[in-house]
């Protein structure tokens, strides 16, 4: 145990004066004692808001900002103790942030299935989806494709908002054959 000790010292005099690898080794000895007590203390409501590494980062934070305070521990489990400590009040000071306040309240959270916008389709996008516009899109070059020019002029004039009669003005046709031409392709389509 005495050698135990004087390594645990030996590492946190190193970690005081700024040694990068004892503050790596320190972090690879006690991170897996952070995150058990960070788990146990985080609410199941928190689980699907946190990771608890952010709580370890916070915690290794905290402890590095104030690295030059790390020599007043007796023993190693003292150390443990205060790192705990550290890491379940972050804990417990976003869980207050998150229940208690009402910006970040979770409390107040609703899921999409029980939202209005379910119901209500004034809340819902009145415009087509983009694979909507996808779809209409490959199906309207298909159905150029491989036409006769005075077809293709007959469904963009159509597709632009031209009446039978403009189009058949325009073209110089006789309006029953735009109808014939646009039900023809309308049944292939």
């Amino acid at each position: 145990m005495p050698q135990l000790q004087t390594d645990f010292d030996r590492l946190i005099e190193n970690v005081r004066t700024g040694s990068q690898e004892a503050a790596w080794e320190l972090v690879e000895r006690y991170s897996g004692k952070i995150l058990r007590v960070v788990r146990r203390c985080l609410p199941d409501q928190m689980r699907s808001k946190f990771d608890s590494q952010d709580f370890l980062q916070a915690t290794w934070h905290s402890v590095f900002q104030n690295a030059s305070r790390l020599g007043g521990f007796e023993k190693a489990e003292e150390f443990t103790a205060f790192i705990a400590g550290v890491a379940c009040n972050k804990v417990k000071m976003e869980v207050r942030r998150r229940v208690q306040g009402q910006k970040y309240n979770v409390g107040r959270e609703r899921s999409l299935e029980d939202s209005p916008g379910e119901r209500n389709p004034e809340f819902c996008a009145a415009g087509p989806t983009p694979s909507q516009v996808a779809v209409a899109r490959e199906r309207w070059f298909m159905l150029l494709e491989g036409q006769p020019v005075h077809y293709r002029q007959i469904i963009e004039m159509r597709f632009s908002g031209n009446s039978i009669r403009e189009i058949a003005g325009e073209l110089h046709m006789h309006e029953a054959t735009i109808q014939r031409v646009l039900r023809k392709l309308t049944v292939a389509f």
